[in-house]
């Protein structure tokens, strides 16, 4: 019965770019809700192991935003973006609330992929590196820098969302259009 209701919040003719826009569509008080639901929703990078579960997120509506932050209004909701704060790199989803584009999620918590026992943990050590329960070790385990801009999109029917930067053109393809293209070889 569990797996009937699970299908049934993600039917499957739904395409990665469509459950994207539609996630993102939200406003950021959902948006928040949708992302720390569960600990379903992993962030990752493309082509390396590197990937966080959200353990905790809060919700910044645009009027809660400070100045320091207004170039927010000129991106799209679903860009993943990291402002310096003192001595760490913030983790700020872009949104939108009642007055437009310009609200974030900031992403407060995470656990870490540990290939090692194939599990996510709340603190994990990389040669002499450790990434903790802290908001600034999330840009800094992911490796994106001050400032650094990218978007958040599902390519898959996984609910991982995939850090992609403009430089990076990723083609999502259908599981049939992936079936095909493995008959041909």
């Amino acid at each position: 019965m569990e797996e009937d209701e699970k299908m049934a919040e993600r039917p499957e003719d739904k395409s990665p770019e469509s459950r994207t826009s539609q996630l993102f569509q939200n406003n950021v008080i959902k948006l928040t809700e949708e992302l720390s639901k569960d600990g379903r929703i992993v962030i990752s990078l493309i082509g390396i192991n590197r990937r966080v579960r959200i353990s905790e997120a809060e919700a910044f509506e645009k009027n809660r935003v400070g100045f320091r932050y207004r170039a927010m209004n000129d991106m799209k909701p679903g860009d993943f973006w990291n402002p310096p704060m003192r001595q760490i790199c913030q983790s700020l989803i872009v949104s939108q609330d009642e007055t437009g584009v310009g609200a974030c999620v900031r992403l407060l918590k995470v656990e870490y992929f540990d290939p090692t026992n194939n599990s996510y943990v709340p603190e994990l050590r990389i040669e002499d590196q450790e990434f903790k329960q802290r908001e600034g070790d999330i840009a800094k385990y992911l490796g994106l820098g001050k400032y650094e801009r990218s978007q958040l999109k599902f390519l898959d029917d996984s609910d991982t969302l995939y850090v992609t930067k403009e430089s990076q053109q990723i083609a999502s393809i259908s599981p049939e259009q992936a079936n095909r293209e493995m008959e041909r070889l």
